[in-house]
C-alpha cells in the first residue's frame, strides 16, 4: 500500500492514507465529473467538477464507514486493531488475528457489506426526499447509493481476502471443523475470482470498447496478488502450528554489561559475530543492543558512550516464553510493530525471534495436512 500519512484517530482507532490514495481520489473525481456531464450537460463545468469532488469525498467516507463497522465489532470482540488504511483499491481494516470461533469470523466479515448496504438505503431515501428539490442533490445522493450497493457486492464476492471470502470461509470452517482447509478453499476461491475478473476486464476493453474494463481487470489483479500473499501466510501459519517459542527462536546472542563502551562491544562483535546483545547490570537484564542501534552513534563518540546509553530498553520489546505457541509470538511482534520478540523463561533470556529466522526456521519443515 506504501508509505502512509497519519490522519489521527476515529473512534479511537488509528486512520491512515496511502499516497497511492491520492491518485485513485483523482481518478475518481474525473470520472464522476465526466458522468455528470454526460447526464447533466446543461451544468457547468464548475457545477461538474463540484459534485464530483463533493461525490468522491463521500465515497471515501463511506469506503470508511465500511472498514470502521469491520474494526469497532473487531474489538467488542476482543480481537486487536492495529488501524484503517486508505489507499488505491479503496481501504482495509489491519485487524491483527483472526476471529478464534466460525460465528465471530462470520459476523465480522459480513457486518461491512452490510453497513454499506445501510449507506445506500440512507442514500436512497435521500435521493427520494431531495431528487424534486433540483438535480444536483438528486444526483449527488443517486450516485452515492449507487456506489454504496455496488461496494457492498464486490465485497461479498466469494473470494478471500474480500468479505464474501471470509464470510465463504466462516461457513466452510463451521461445517468442516477446519479452520486450515476453509483457509485454503476461500484463498483459491479468490485467486479464481481474480482470474475471471481480469478475463472479463480485458473481453470488456478489447471486444466492447469499456474502458472501465481496465479498472476491472485492475481489481482482479489486486484481489489476485492478496489472495496469494494470503495463501503463503495460510501455508506459514499452518506449518507454525503446534510449534512452540522454544522451536522457531534463535538461541545465539551476546551478553554485554551496560557500563561498556560502544567501541569495545564493537570488537566482540567482530570475534563473536553475534546479531543481537543483551544488556545486563549484574543479574539484571536491561535492554538490547543492536549493531544497527550502534550506527545511530558517531563513531568517533563509541569510545565515550556506554552501551547501556545506546541499547533499547527491554519495555520496547514484546516478551513471550519458550512454552507459548510460535503463532502467539509472531503475532506479538505484528501488535507491537516491533523487529522482534525476546523469548524469556523466568529472569533468564534464552533467545529471540525475528519474522525471518521463523522463516528460516520453517524452510525444510513440511507442511501439516489442511
Amino acid at each position: 500500500m506504501g508509505a502512509n500519512i497519519s490522519l489521527g484517530r476515529v473512534l479511537g482507532i488509528p486512520l491512515g492514507v496511502s499516497y497511492s490514495w491520492f491518485l485513485i481520489l483523482g481518478l475518481v473525481t474525473f470520472v464522476l465529473s465526466r458522468q455528470y456531464g454526460d447526464l447533466y450537460p446543461a451544468w457547468s463545468a464548475a457545477q461538474q467538477w463540484t459534485l464530483g469532488i463533493v461525490s468522491s469525498v463521500l465515497f471515501f467516507a463511506s469506503v470508511l464507514v465500511h472498514e470502521l463497522s469491520h474494526s469497532v465489532l473487531a474489538i467488542r470482540k476482543g480481537i486487536p486493531v492495529k488501524g484503517i488504511t486508505l489507499f488505491i483499491f479503496g481501504g482495509v481494516s489491519q485487524i491483527s488475528r483472526e476471529a478464534e470461533r466460525p460465528f465471530s469470523g462470520f459476523i465480522i466479515s459480513a457486518v461491512g457489506p452490510f453497513s454499506s448496504l445501510i449507506l445506500c438505503g440512507l442514500f436512497a431515501g435521500l435521493y427520494f426526499a431531495f431528487d424534486r428539490f433540483g438535480d444536483h442533490l438528486g444526483a449527488l445522493f443517486f450516485t452515492l447509493a449507487w456506489i454504496n450497493f455496488s461496494l457492498a457486492a464486490f465485497n461479498l464476492l466469494p473470494g478471500f481476502p474480500l468479505d464474501g471470502g471470509r464470510v465463504l470461509r466462516s461457513i466452510i470452517w463451521a461445517a468442516t471443523n477446519s479452520y486450515w482447509r476453509a483457509t485454503l478453499m476461500a484463498t483459491r476461491a479468490g485467486q479464481a475470482m481474480g482470474f475471471l475478473m481480469i478475463a472479463g476486464g480485458l473481453a470488456m476493453l478489447l471486444f466492447m470498447e469499456e474502458f472501465q474494463g481496465i479498472w476491472i481487470s485492475a481489481m482482479g489483479w489486486f484481489l489476485t496478488m492478496a489472495a496469494s500473499a494470503s495463501y503463503r501466510q495460510f501455508k506459514v501459519r499452518q506449518q507454525l502450528e503446534g510449534l512452540s517459542a522454544a522451536q522457531i527462536m534463535n538461541p545465539s546472542f551476546g551478553v554485554v554489561p551496560s557500563d561498556a563502551s560502544l567501541e569495545s562491544l564493537a570488537s566482540d562483535i567482530l570475534n563473536n559475530r553475534h546479531n543481537l546483545y543483551l544488556v545486563v547490570q549484574g543479574q539484571e537484564s536491561l535492554g538490547v543492543i543492536t549493531f544497527r542501534a550502534m550506527n545511530r552513534v558517531p563513531r568517533d563518540k563509541w569510545a565515550s558512550t556506554r552501551v547501556g546509553e545506546a541499547m533499547r530498553p527491554l519495555h520496547g520489546y514484546p516478551v513471550v516464553s519458550p512454552v507459548s505457541t510460535a503463532l502467539s509470538a509472531l503475532e506479538a511482534i505484528e501488535n507491537r510493530n516491533s523487529p522482534m520478540a525476546l523469548v524469556f523463561d523466568g529472569q533468564q533470556c534464552r533467545g529471540y525471534i525475528t519474522q525471518e529466522h521463523a522463516l528460516h526456521t520453517l524452510k525444510n519443515r513440511p507442511s501439516q495436512p489442511a
